[in-house]
């Protein structure tokens, strides 16, 4: 059983979770730290790798004698564990906050169809949408990200190495609409996760990130062109992910 942690960079403390026990023998496949605003507190959300079921987890504020935040301490909160999907699928996508939902793209094993799952943290609600404009065929190269303050799908055609984005602008009614076509100048892998960045609060500013290998490409949706830039990788090294400071590209040159 692997030990959970959530640490606050800024002021260096740390805080012990108590360990997710499955019962079901349930892989995690992704763990996620979400701020739930309608409660003004964090919940730690993971998600079993069949997508089967998934498990919450509200950590408690703990305190010492004189009020004050301890620099370690363990998180005194039980998971819960939800049922999810009736069936086993393969995630497609990474997983993304957008509306105090968290969203993901799976797609049903042995079958064709693709799925946006979802879950609404304030209600603990698990839904299913079918995206009947994906297809399976780029599976694991699908991303989810945020334009213009919407909550949009990537998906790439490698033959062409086009990147097409569909925006998601009635929740309820699932109404997608392509909006943008970008003409990649990289080859987009599994392995490469795409980002958007700023936030809704800056939407006007909209920029897609992705990094490959030894370099970070940045496409402008707004003057619809594409900047790169190389950065130093020692030899044998692997890069797992890429995380954007929220004021880090708004001034990129």
């Amino acid at each position: 059983m692997k030990q959970l942690y959530i640490c606050n960079p800024v002021t260096r403390k740390c805080t012990i979770l108590l360990p997710c026990e499955t019962d079901h023998g349930s892989h995690i496949w992704k763990w996620n730290l979400i701020y739930d605003s309608s409660i003004r507190k964090y919940k730690v959300v993971g998600l079993s790798a069949d997508s089967l079921r998934w498990y919450l987890l509200t950590p408690h504020t703990c305190l010492n004698s004189n009020g004050n935040n301890l620099d370690q301490t363990t998180a005194a909160a039980a998971w819960r564990e939800f049922l999810a999907s009736n069936r086993k699928t393969e995630f497609l996508s990474n997983t993304i906050l957008s509306n105090k939902e968290m969203h993901w793209v799976v797609s049903p094993l042995f079958r064709s169809e693709v799925l946006m799952c979802s879950i609404d943290l304030s209600k603990e609600e698990f839904t299913e949408t079918q995206l009947s404009f994906l297809t399976r065929g780029n599976e694991g190269k699908n991303s989810m990200i945020e334009v213009m303050g919407h909550l949009s799908i990537t998906d790439y055609c490698r033959k062409q190495s086009q990147l097409d984005i569909w925006t998601l602008h009635d929740r309820k009614k699932g109404l997608w609409t392509k909006e943008y076509t970008v003409a990649c100048e990289f080859k987009i892998s599994k392995n490469i996760p795409l980002r958007s960045h700023p936030s809704s609060s800056a939407s006007n500013q909209t920029k897609i990130v992705a990094h490959c290998k030894r370099q970070i490409f940045v496409y402008d949706l707004k003057t619809k062109g594409w900047k790169r830039m190389n950065f130093p990788v020692q030899d044998g090294m692997i890069i797992h992910g890429l995380i954007i400071h929220t004021n880090s590209l708004v001034n990129w040159k």
